[in-house]
């Protein structure tokens, strides 16, 4: 039983930050722990049973899921539930390798192409999944290291050192030395580093994803044939690519999380497929069972058994180049697409408001209880109308206080006409 999260972007996010999901992963590289991402084309129980793309997370235990489910909610505009991908059975699992040594960037920095990550989410769209297991790596950039001295310097070889052996003497006696120069391989190799403008792009490729986090990873296919190949073809390549190196038939998935190993044991026993035959042509020779100038059928047997023991083992103990990606790679096929709006994805509903309110300075706070100039000049509607109310009483009062007034007058003058009258 894993412990699993589903990340659902929400509709009001219109693009995804890349910076925050390298912060994430960063994060994810110091626990030293290893994850698990998926994003699968499964069927949408709130959608009638169509097909959308999920995006899942695994993690090793509870306690990292807790911490990364808040990470996410508080990090990104996503809706975060604790819910596992549905087990399902596919036609076919391609298990992937890079084709050149990983200290090759598989990412074009310059690459203003589509993200990698929408394109793989477009090929889901009919179903399959992706998925990438990862675990940081420290002891990566050593490696790294080496294959940057080693492209500088010259790698040494066996036939190098026989080559300087049988021409030692010509090149003493042909060519003038600097007292200064160490040695002629080292001269040689310092002036193709210095003329060759490929091993100086190599170089400093190289030397810059060795200042990044690295992550050793298993990137795995799931599908039929047309939508693996959909989805490979979606993968980024740069200096480096994601080559096939074997595919299974009617696999599980998703199978139990596991550490994945740079340092492999078919790696280490990958020799074996000369060395193997090479002992046994040597052993029979030894103890005289074996005679290459003879050629009988004892002769031809062992011989035709070394190399079918060697055409074996070269089979089974295959090389894999390790997957290391720096984080600036991960980030490229880990995460979320980023037109969320364009492609058929699972979305949220809503996620918990984390909007800070406003600060208020202290200086303000203390002045609160004197209005400003604005607050006394500010009077509101139902003052207004209080007002209005008051202004159209006041009007009617002074009407009725003149119409009295018009009648005491009249009143005067009728009695002054009565006096005129009595007068006369």
């Amino acid at each position: 039983m894993g412990f699993w999260i589903e990340i659902r972007p929400l509709r009001t996010a219109k693009e995804v930050n890349p910076e925050s999901l390298r912060g994430i992963l960063d994060v994810l590289h110091n626990t030293g722990k290893p994850f698990r991402f998926i994003a699968a084309g499964v069927s949408d129980p709130e959608l009638m049973g169509k097909k959308t793309v999920r995006f899942f997370f695994e993690f090793p235990d509870e306690e990292t899921k807790k911490y990364f489910k808040n990470l996410f909610t508080s990090s990104l505009n996503v809706e975060v539930h604790e819910e596992a991908p549905p087990r399902l059975s596919f036609e076919r699992c391609v298990d992937l390798e890079l084709a050149r040594h990983f200290a090759h960037p598989a990412v074009r920095p310059e690459s203003s192409s589509i993200f990698p990550l929408d394109g793989i989410c477009s090929a889901l769209a009919d179903g399959g999944a992706f998925e990438v297991v990862a675990c940081g790596d420290v002891g990566a950039k050593t490696s790294v290291h080496q294959f940057v001295y080693d492209r500088m310097h010259g790698k040494p070889s066996f036939t190098k050192a026989v080559a300087d052996a049988a021409f030692d003497v010509y090149q003493e006696a042909a060519v003038q030395r600097d007292i200064k120069d160490v040695s002629r391989e080292a001269w040689w190799s310092y002036r193709r580093y210095k003329d060759d403008k490929w091993v100086q792009k190599e170089v400093a490729y190289a030397e810059k994803k060795m200042h990044e986090n690295l992550f050793t990873c298993e990137v795995r296919l799931y599908g039929d044939k047309v939508q693996v190949e959909n989805m490979k073809q979606a993968l980024p390549s740069g200096m480096n690519r994601f080559k096939v190196f074997r595919t299974l038939r009617k696999v599980f998935f998703p199978q139990p999380l596991k550490k994945p190993r740079r340092i492999m044991l078919r790696n280490i026993l990958n020799p074996l497929w000369w060395i193997a035959p090479l002992g046994i042509a040597a052993a029979s020779w030894y103890f005289g069972i074996l005679d290459p100038f003879r050629l009988e059928t004892v002769d031809l047997a062992i011989l035709v058994g070394s190399a079918l023991t060697s055409a074996v083992l070269a089979f089974i103990l295959r090389k894999k180049n390790p997957i290391v990606l720096s984080t600036s790679e991960l980030s490229a096929i880990v995460g979320l697409p980023r037109n969320l709006g364009r492609l058929p994805l699972r979305f949220g509903t809503s996620a918990f408001s984390t909007k800070p309110l406003p600060d208020i300075p202290a200086d303000d706070s203390a002045s609160r209880t004197e209005p400003s100039k604005e607050e006394e000049m500010f009077i509101p509607a139902v003052k207004i109308e209080e007002l209005a109310n008051e202004e159209d009483i006041e009007e009617a009062g002074e009407e009725e206080g003149l119409e009295e007034e018009g009648l005491e007058e009249e009143g005067l003058e009728e009695e002054g006409v009565e006096e005129e009258g009595l007068e006369e």
